[in-house]
């Protein structure tokens, strides 16, 4: 199968220049770990670590001589639709030279509003597809199945199985308005200090953009687009 991978990470990052965030403060895509003396131990940035492991696999199907696009900027935050539009363009012009398209989106989770304080209980890595059973669903459950595999015990794992399968479902706008194949990972919670950790390791990071590797490999031979 001829396939192209759409690559987008969420929100923005920090410029490589001015250090500032460049996803909207009040949107609570940060969080900052406060120790008990009230301290700050270490700030962690949804964006930077989204395009981290994006990067990485883009890094990964380079390697392997498989087409990609990246539809996020390097530190900008790009608005969701004009994200979506990028991917159905991409789309469009790949469905006429024989590819197949799908979209990985990748994102980190929270819990609750605050900015900052000790860190929150919950964690754990999960995927997300539109509402409905669709082609989304088959390739979420693969995304599950091999971050599982490369993963082990490091993290925890969040599965939705109402309806017979892992995958979350809600209609977020990079996945709903995508003409193609499309899913979004909430990986781990940067609002929880031990997930957080993970999220900033080059070892969990490598593991992860693996993970996500072996899901387009899969999907090139077991999924029909």
């Amino acid at each position: 199968m001829k396939i192209c991978v759409i690559v987008d990470a969420g929100h923005g990052a920090t410029h490589p220049i001015t250090g500032e965030y460049m996803t909207r403060k009040d949107w609570g895509k940060y969080f900052q770990f406060i120790n008990p003396d009230g301290k700050l131990d270490f700030e962690i940035r949804e964006g930077d670590v989204n395009r981290a492991i994006a990067n990485k696999l883009c890094k990964l199907l380079d390697e392997a001589g498989i087409d990609y696009e990246r539809i996020y900027h390097e530190y900008n935050d790009t608005p969701l639709l004009e994200l979506c539009n990028r991917a159905n363009r991409i789309h469009q012009k790949k469905a006429k030279e024989g590819f197949k398209c799908i979209l990985l989106s990748f994102h980190s989770n929270a819990f609750g509003n605050s900015p900052q304080g000790l860190g929150e209980n919950p964690r754990g890595f999960s995927v997300w597809t539109t509402r409905g059973v669709t082609t989304s669903d088959k390739i979420a459950s693969i995304w599950f199945e091999e971050q599982k595999k490369i993963c082990g015990n490091m993290i925890s794992y969040r599965a939705e199985m109402s309806d017979g399968d892992v995958d979350n479902e809600e209609n977020f706008t990079i996945i709903y308005g995508t003409s193609c194949p499309a899913v979004l990972v909430e990986n781990l919670f940067f609002t929880n200090k031990d997930d957080a950790k993970l999220l900033f390791s080059q070892t969990y990071q490598d593991k992860s953009a693996q993970a996500a590797f072996k899901t387009v490999q899969r999907v090139m031979k077991e999924v029909i687009l």
